[in-house]
């Protein structure tokens, strides 16, 4: 089970990574 969580964690934290390039890539466009 612990390889579920490692899972999670580490598409939690590519799922930060995206929202935080997505919200540079809109500040830079604006």
């Amino acid at each position: 089970m612990s390889n579920v969580r490692v899972l999670v964690g580490v598409m939690g934290l590519a799922l930060c990574l995206l929202l935080a390039s997505l919200s540079s890539v809109t500040v830079l466009v604006s």
